[in-house]
């Protein structure tokens, strides 16, 4: 009877996911209502996936799809929620890996939760980030987030203007209190607003039952956007970048002027081999998506999923066919192509 409730409900999740994620999914591109259908046909792609992927002239079958992504969320079941959990995560991970802390948030009631013996009270984020020097505000839903820093008794946000009281904190709902993680400077000036992230996605290979890392993309911020580049696993060097939401391409970042072909991401092997091995320690998951920010001693990691979206990865080419989709259909969550 619990079993059979329980399908029905993943049922009713997965119909109300097909039509927020692929049937109003989000249309940036354009396209007319014909092509949308046609997405949809080809095995439920997105309106974005659809212009991205250059399905027009790519065979479908050689891509993963948003639909053939809503199935393959079960992967890591039933303990996925202990990846998404981001408390949960932040004490599983951080016995082996440097992660960003989460000091609290702020909820829908302008009341704090905390998330640590330092703050107790929104008075204790002044002696908070007294210590800190600086604490990053970041929305709960959506990318939204503020650097805070004190200097000599004076307070700023990241964008230079100055304030003198906390009576901004009270307007504040549903704002989460981290650590604000200071990037490696490969990248210049650019990062001082908005650091750099690189996406991991690591696996349990089915045949070795070893982690391997599997694919990687580093994400960089700019002022129209951020813009995604590949990374070579193997040197830890770029690709040319791409901004998903125009899908245009750049070879050198549009503010700095900076080359993206062919820079080298520090600490490259010490990221890799340091994933693995605390991938390792969970013998219960098979799938992993790290976001990591390159620091000048190391990494540190900003959050930990159970799954994500392919989008970004198959913007390379589609992984239908390589080792990503072998691992999913390994585990029965994705159909072979024929």
């Amino acid at each position: 009877m619990v079993r059979t409730l329980k399908n029905i409900l993943q049922r009713i999740k997965r119909i109300f996911q097909f039509w927020s994620e692929i049937i109003f999914a989000k249309n940036r591109f354009g396209i007319s209502l014909l092509q949308r259908i046609r997405a949809l046909m080809m095995g439920g792609f997105t309106p974005d996936q659809y212009v991205l992927f250059d399905l027009e002239n790519n065979n479908p079958k050689d891509y993963i799809s948003r639909l053939e992504e809503i199935k393959m969320r079960a992967v890591n079941s039933p303990f996925k929620q202990i990846v998404n959990n981001r408390i949960v995560c932040i004490e599983a991970f951080g016995h082996y890996l440097k992660v960003q802390r989460i000091f609290g948030r702020i909820d829908n009631e302008g009341r704090l939760v905390s998330n640590c013996r330092e703050l107790r009270q929104l008075s204790d984020i002044d002696s908070l980030l007294e210590q800190q020097g600086t604490l990053l505000f970041r929305k709960t839903w959506g990318r939204q987030q503020r650097r805070i820093t004190k200097e000599d008794g004076v307070y700023s946000f990241g964008d230079g203007r100055i304030f003198s009281d906390w009576d901004w904190l009270k307007r504040l709902r549903n704002w989460r209190i981290l650590e604000h993680v200071t990037p490696h400077g490969y990248l210049g000036d650019l990062q001082r607003k908005v650091p750099p992230t690189i996406k991991i996605i690591a696996f349990r290979d089915p045949k070795s039952s070893e982690w391997k890392i599997a694919f990687a993309v580093h994400r960089a911020p700019s002022s129209d956007g951020r813009l995604t580049s590949k990374v070579n696993l193997e040197t830890g060097t770029l690709t040319n970048a791409i901004r998903l939401n125009t899908g245009d391409e750049f070879f050198v970042h549009p503010d700095t002027l900076l080359p993206f072909e062919g820079l080298e991401i520090p600490h490259w092997q010490k990221v890799k081999d340091d994933i693995v091995a605390a991938s390792s320690n969970f013998c219960f998951l098979y799938y992993l998506v790290y976001t990591i920010v390159v620091t000048e001693d190391g990494f540190t990691v900003v959050n930990t999923k159970a799954s994500t979206e392919l989008t970004s990865t198959q913007v390379w080419g589609g992984q239908a066919n390589q080792e990503l989709g072998d691992f999913f259909r390994a585990h029965g969550l994705l159909k072979k192509r024929s």
